[in-house]
């Protein structure tokens, strides 16, 4: 039996807005559409979590190695709160950084961080990849929504807004009611409240 680590708190959110009309530009940034190898069959995998219903099925991921995405088998677990919980058979086979994340690829949603304990939250895709920390914070996509975590994958900026650029130099630049637009080859957020958080 394939055992969910329990997550634990979601930890505290807090916010500071300051007004600020902005043009978004994004550079090479890919939709949540990454897609990765079939996981391997065979072998029934059962799933508990003790603190959630286990009304939805885990779904498929990979982890990058050497420039090909090697399955995990169907080891993300979505969870109430937006968040994903990694199984452990999984946890084992990640390469875990100093900062003690690893990132993953979830099937059709895109790239995620995941914590030791199994903990994980989707970042938008960049250049091919996860999106990396600035200033200590990452974008997360937590729904249809975007916020920002720290290196513990604690959101310490909820995820309530449509858009969302990194954090540079104390500040990002965010929105709320905006869409992405493309050129083909880049995508930027029209329309909507821009606002500049700090």
């Amino acid at each position: 039996m394939e055992i969910w680590p329990d997550i634990g708190d979601t930890g505290s959110m807090a916010c500071i807005l300051s007004k600020s009309v902005i043009v978004f530009a994004l550079g090479m940034i890919s939709a949540f559409g990454l897609t990765a190898p079939a996981p391997s069959t065979g072998a029934v995998v059962q799933f508990a979590a003790p603190d959630q219903p286990a009304a939805k099925l885990p779904e498929p991921c990979s982890v990058l190695v050497r420039g090909t995405f090697v399955s995990l088998g169907n080891c993300a677990k979505l969870r109430a709160d937006g968040s994903f919980s990694i199984s452990r058979a999984a946890i084992v086979r990640l390469r875990f950084g100093r900062d003690g994340l690893a990132s993953i690829a979830i099937r059709g949603r895109g790239y995620a961080y995941v914590r030791r304990d199994g903990r994980a939250l989707l970042v938008p895709t960049f250049d091919n990849g996860p999106d990396e920390f600035a200033d200590g914070l990452v974008r997360v996509k937590i729904g249809e929504r975007f916020g920002y975590a720290n290196t513990r994958l604690l959101l310490v900026i909820p995820a309530e807004y449509d858009g969302a650029l990194p954090f540079a130099n104390g500040r990002a630049r965010a929105c709320i009611d905006c869409t992405l637009a493309t050129d083909g080859e880049h995508t930027w957020y029209k329309g909507g409240q821009n606002l500049c958080l700090d």
